[in-house]
């Protein structure tokens, strides 16, 4: 539990990192002063999205090059290990999620006592404008907190990572509960959610390995709980299935649409999932690391694999694709280790990054003629893979795609190819590509030394 926790707290924050982008969105500037990061913000004030120090305790300028500071990424002080003080400046009136987490010796929060915009009471960091709970330092040591009345809003990532909190009291103030707000609570076991509670985001539970029960009440207007399961009545989603719950197998009910992003993220003990023809859509992590899934067959109504979703799955051998899949995300099968075969639905148009990953049992694949793009690493160390043909329309294969697939022998690239990524044939040693002669494919191989045959030679 302890190296799943590890992982994924490095994998969520890469997923939590927001950043301010313009109505076009475009990616913004990122600029540099001394050890700060920041992008500017439409009002010309500056939100500072990375803190170069690693020092235990640091001020926030007021301003970086003469723009005042005004806001904190939610990346901003990841990992800084060595935290153990912060102090924010009177400008800062907006932090996006958690931007500290992962540290585990701050402690202490300095604000002036008038700060305009933000609080902090018993050690524990608020927003004044939304009565927003921002962050509850993971190394505090107590074992039961009561947020205080009149608090509306548990921000995204606000617990994180508080290993000594058994005991969490929501007040009925509460309307909405932020994305993972509840991430790595590893000694929570119960909790009650308040009627007043209209809003839940990305499941607020991940990683909570002793969490048992959702309390909620008989007629809560907007939740439900069945078997020990939450669920969001609005938009019949399936929030989240507790870690701790022993079941080896589960299915969902009839009439829920869609399985929330990471709503069984981490639940090692189950070997089999059925998923109703009602369900639509499937979220990103939805059954990430879920060690013992064998099998699962998704729905007709499903058009997409999300990012990750059955990433860390590493008994699952098999998996039923219906044809109306038309994506496969980015990392979306990473570590399947014991997938040995899959077949691309014909409406697939794009092979997402990582997506077959590590998938070193993986000794068929058919890739069809609708896909347009294969992602970088899509299938590196696919290491019992042995032949593959890319179909005519596939126009990029991307870097490192096919790297160390040390069994790969055969492989076959039509002219529809002009990108191919760096070392995306790397350590294919037994590999000899069949090329049309004067191809980009040809060019290619005979450029990075890659033993190619024409089928006019």
């Amino acid at each position: 539990m302890k190296k799943l926790m590890a992982y994924l707290t490095a994998c969520m924050m890469m997923m939590s990192f927001s950043c301010c982008c313009s109505a076009a969105d475009a990616e913004p500037i990122t600029f540099t002063s001394g050890d700060w990061e920041y992008v500017l913000l439409e009002d010309g004030t500056a939100e500072i999205v990375k803190c170069g120090r690693n020092e235990a305790e640091v001020t926030i300028p007021g301003e970086l090059d003469g723009k005042p500071v005004s806001g904190l990424g939610a990346d901003t002080f990841a990992y800084c290990e060595s935290l153990t003080s912060i102090t924010i400046p009177d400008t800062v009136s907006a932090i996006e999620g958690n931007p500290f987490m992962s540290c585990e010796k701050l402690a202490a929060i300095n604000l002036s006592p008038d700060h305009p915009y933000l609080a902090v009471m018993d050690g524990v960091l608020f927003s004044k404008p939304d009565q927003k709970l921002v962050y509850y330092p993971s190394a505090l040591t107590a074992e039961k907190y009561e947020i205080p009345d009149g608090i509306q809003l548990i921000g995204d990532y606000a617990f994180a990572s508080c290993g000594s909190l058994a005991g969490i009291t929501i007040p009925d103030s509460v309307t909405g509960i932020g994305d993972a707000a509840f991430f790595g609570c590893s000694s929570l076991s119960a909790i009650t959610i308040p009627d007043s509670v209209t809003g839940i985001g990305v499941n607020p539970f991940i990683s909570c390995g002793k969490l048992e029960t959702i309390k909620i009440s008989p007629d809560h207007p907007y939740l439900s709980v069945t078997d020990g399961v939450l669920f969001s009545k609005p938009d019949k989603r399936l929030v989240c299935f507790p870690c701790a719950l022993t079941a080896e197998t589960y299915e969902i009910p009839e009439g829920i649409q869609l399985i929330g992003d990471s709503a069984f993220s981490g639940c090692e003990s189950l070997t089999g999932i059925a998923i109703p023809d009602s369900v639509t859509a499937i979220g990103n992590w939805a059954f990430y690391f879920c060690v013992s899934l064998t099998g699962i067959t998704i729905p007709d109504g499903v058009t997409a694999v999300g990012d990750r979703t059955f990433s860390g799955c590493k008994r699952l051998t098999g998996i039923t694709l219906p044809d109306s899949i038309t994506a496969i995300g980015d990392w979306a099968f990473y570590d399947c280790k014991s997938l040995t075969a899959v077949t691309i639905p014909d409406r697939v148009t794009g092979i997402g990054k990582y997506a077959f990953e590590y998938c070193m049992s993986l000794n068929a694949v058919t890739i069809p003629a609708s896909v347009t793009d294969i992602g970088d690493e899509a299938f590196l160390y696919c290491s019992s893979l042995t032949e593959i043909t890319i179909p005519d329309g596939v126009t990029s294969i991307g870097n490192r795609a096919f790297y160390n697939c040390e069994s790969l022998a055969g492989m076959t690239i039509p002219d529809s190819v002009t990108s191919i990524g760096k070392n995306a044939l790397k350590g294919c040693d037994a590999l000899t590509v069949t090329v049309s002669r004067d191809s980009y494919a040809a060019q290619y191989c005979e450029e990075n030394g890659i033993r190619y045959t024409c089928p006019d030679q």
